[in-house]
C-alpha cells in the first residue's frame, strides 16, 4: 500500500516516487508536487522521501569508491 498526498486519479505522475513538475495557478510558478510519502508492507511503514534519500547516498558513495579505485589502479 502507499500514502500520496494528491489524487492519483487527478494525475497518475503523482505516483513517482519524486512527484512531478506542476504549474501552481495562484503564484505562477512550477513546483515539484506528489510522490509517494510512504509504503506499507507486511505491516510495515516504510518513509518513501528517507528511503530516496538513502538511495541517492548510496549511489554517490558507490561511484566515490570507483573513482578512487580508478585513480589507485593508475
Amino acid at each position: 500500500m502507499i500514502v500520496v498526498d494528491k489524487n492519483p486519479l487527478a494525475n497518475l505522475k503523482v505516483l513517482y516516487g519524486t512527484g512531478t513538475p506542476m504549474l501552481n495557478d495562484d503564484t505562477g510558478t512550477v513546483e515539484r508536487v506528489g510522490g509517494i510519502s510512504y509504503t506499507i508492507k507486511d505491516g510495515i511503514v516504510y518513509d518513501a522521501k528517507k528511503l530516496l534519500e538513502d538511495v541517492r547516498r548510496m549511489v554517490t558513495d558507490a561511484k566515490a569508491r570507483v573513482i578512487s579505485e580508478d585513480e589507485g589502479g593508475n
